[in-house]
């Protein structure tokens, strides 16, 4: 079983009473982890920017109080609002530039997507307990189903961490 890794989230929610509000949806990705970390008060170093960010939502959820998507529906925080159940809702990735690697180096696009798919095929490779490889109908080697699905998964995850060192450029 892969451990996929699932980002933090914005939550932009229009409530049965008509209100928009925002929420934050923890992933188990860095940001996660740093907002764990952080207490609240700091807005230096690391957190540089936290208090300012905690202020745009009212509520976080953490990563498990949300089985997926679809539950968001219907999802209510009883801040004291009257119908205020989620009805409508958009995502977004909640991207935090941190400032430990202040000089990131810009790669360029192909660059980017050589050396995420090296690494990524590198570790599918390398493990892998069955074989990676199928015959498609033109007499090609092509990934099978499910090494092309841990591919995927392994490629989303090299570049968050690619991205912790590195521009796309």
């Amino acid at each position: 079983m892969t451990n996929k890794i699932q980002k933090t989230k914005l939550i932009h929610a229009e409530l049965k009473n008509g209100d928009f509000y925002k929420y934050l949806w923890l992933g188990n990705d860095d940001f996660a982890d740093l907002w764990n970390d952080w207490d609240f008060e700091s807005n230096e170093g690391k957190f540089k920017g936290m208090l300012d960010f905690d202020q745009t939502f009212g509520y976080t959820f953490e990563m498990d109080e949300i089985k997926d998507e679809k539950s968001i529906i219907g999802k209510c925080v009883e801040l004291g609002f009257l119908d205020e159940a989620i009805v409508d809702f958009t995502l977004e990735d909640v991207i935090w530039e941190e400032t430990t690697y202040p000089n990131k180096i810009t790669i360029p696009s192909e660059t980017w997507v050589e050396l995420y798919s090296s690494l990524s095929s590198f570790i599918l490779h390398f493990s892998a307990l069955d074989p990676v490889w199928t015959e498609d109908e033109n007499g090609g080697e092509v990934y099978t189903e499910d090494a092309q699905n841990k591919f995927m998964d392994i490629s989303e995850q090299v570049e968050d961490i690619l991205s912790l060192f590195f521009n796309k450029g």
